[in-house]
């Protein structure tokens, strides 16, 4: 079978993550694949393999109502490739084969979320055009789709107004390079004054990671513990962010998912104070690497994580302050969450497992 997958429109965040990770897990056993990538994968690098031809392209026109790309249409014209797959959508494109796409925008999902109650007017005028927008791409240019989770299935069936089969699951998951780091081995528990918490996100709003700022005001004044937030921002966004705060917020700077093992293996606790998502790759990540989980009390973190995780409210930051402290301070909790964690990971996709997904749909 001859594949072509598309991940001309990825820019930033765990999209060129989950893209990366799927084309990594193309063998050279079957299928012929044709991969075309955004200027974001510039700096990425991928093994050669005899069956896969990896196009580097620029973005497709944002405002694009037919979907007329003509050398996108050109290349599926040339490598006779009978599916196309882009990763998340929209893909500003129509192909004329048949047309699967990825979908993880929780912002046109959640809105009921307080996130979006405490927006201004411009922002829901904008948000409201855009969803407009896409959903009307997402209907006229997508055959079926691809999402993480159930509770993402049903949402989307009722946002776009299409049947369930339409709508098939495949997780999210950790990439093969947890795979080659770690090897499954469990980290060892927190035991040292200085507590390391990681979040790798990129600065989204609703990422939420300026609240770190209050949460570090107050364990400064309130504990003898040290606590270190690590975080993997922009540089000039972690300037302009958090100036003051460098002893205790300490920035990594944009990484590849090939570094993130490393910084998951040098912290203590996962944390992500996220206000919205449809799914994050850090929860099966933390899981992997063996380190507790503090996310936000929300359904969408619940349905990932379970009883693995310690859940605050992502809008106060005495309440993140207190629960940081309280799995600080119990070792027992900390080994808890990490065996449930471990115990957890069974529910999701391996790399593997996800990628056959996708061929297994694309052949019936």
């Amino acid at each position: 079978m001859k594949i072509l997958i598309n991940a001309s429109n990825l820019k930033v965040g765990g999209a060129i993550q989950v893209a990366t990770s799927i084309v990594n897990q193309i063998s050279e056993k079957e299928n012929i694949y044709t991969v075309l990538l955004s200027p974001a994968f510039l700096n990425i690098n991928f093994d050669k393999k005899s069956n896969v031809n990896i196009i580097r392209v620029d973005y497709p026109p944002r405002f694009n109502f037919f979907g007329y790309v003509p050398d996108f249409d050109n290349i599926v014209s040339d490598s006779d490739s009978e599916v196309v797959f882009t990763v998340f959508g929209p893909s500003y494109w129509k192909p004329k084969v048949k047309h699967y796409c990825g979908f993880a925008q929780g912002y046109y999902l959640y809105k009921h979320l307080p996130f979006f109650k405490n927006q201004g007017a411009l922002f829901k005028l904008k948000l409201s055009l855009l969803s407009s927008y896409h959903r009307f791409l997402l209907k006229n240019q997508v055959d079926d789709y691809f999402v993480e989770t159930q509770d993402v299935q049903v949402k989307l069936g009722e946002y776009l107004g299409v049947s369930k089969q339409r709508v098939h699951i495949a997780s999210n998951t950790y990439s093969a390079f947890f795979e080659s780091y770690k090897k499954g081995e469990v980290s060892r528990v927190q035991d040292s004054n200085v507590v390391k918490l990681l979040t790798v996100a990129f600065p989204y709003p609703h990422k939420n990671i300026l609240i770190y700022k209050e949460v570090v005001d107050l364990l400064v004044k309130n504990t003898d513990k040290k606590f270190l937030f690590y975080i993997t921002v922009p540089e000039d966004y972690y300037v302009a962010n958090f100036e003051g705060y460098e002893e205790y917020i300490i920035n990594f700077g944009k990484v590849n998912n090939s570094e993130c093992p490393a910084l998951y293996d040098k912290s203590d606790f996962m944390i992500l104070p996220s206000l919205v998502e449809c799914f994050s790759a850090s929860y099966p990540e933390a899981m992997y690497m063996g380190k507790p989980i503090l996310t936000s009390d929300y359904s969408f973190a619940r349905s990932i994580c379970g009883d693995a995780a310690i859940y605050f409210d992502p809008l106060s930051a005495s309440d993140i302050y207190n629960k940081i402290v309280e799995l600080a301070m119990d070792k027992d909790k900390q080994c808890e969450l990490i065996a449930k964690g471990m115990k957890r990971l069974s529910d999701f996709d391996s790399p593997q497992s996800r990628f056959q997904k996708y061929i297994n749909e694309f052949k019936r």
